[in-house]
């Protein structure tokens, strides 16, 4: 799971500088009816269910994707060049609390 962020921070560097581009997308269209705002969903919806393939914990992956996103927000838009690095060190202290949280 942690690799995820590894690659966030790759895909950033050398492919990403202006941001994710659904959102951007759904930016510049912002009618929500817009078909956009569906493949955006979408994209996001399969970030949240690799999350949640990796993890096993729905709330877990919803709060992985919030830092997944967050990173690029943060690189992008706020300037953070290790965004994808501090992501991956949030995600490194919630998951082991909360997978052993979840254990019975």
């Amino acid at each position: 799971m942690l690799a995820t962020f590894d690659a966030l921070g790759e895909w950033l560097a050398t492919e990403s500088g202006r941001g994710c581009s659904m959102v951007n997308a759904c930016a510049e269209l912002p009618d929500p009816s817009h078909p956009v705002h569906g493949v955006a969903a979408e994209q996001k919806a399969w970030v949240r269910a690799l999350y949640a393939d990796l993890v096993g914990d729905g709330a877990l992956a919803d709060q992985l994707l919030i830092l997944h996103e967050g990173a690029v927000v943060a690189f992008s838009v706020a300037g953070v060049r290790d965004a994808s690095a501090a992501a991956r060190a949030a995600a490194e202290a919630i998951v082991p609390r909360a997978l052993s949280a979840a254990a019975p």
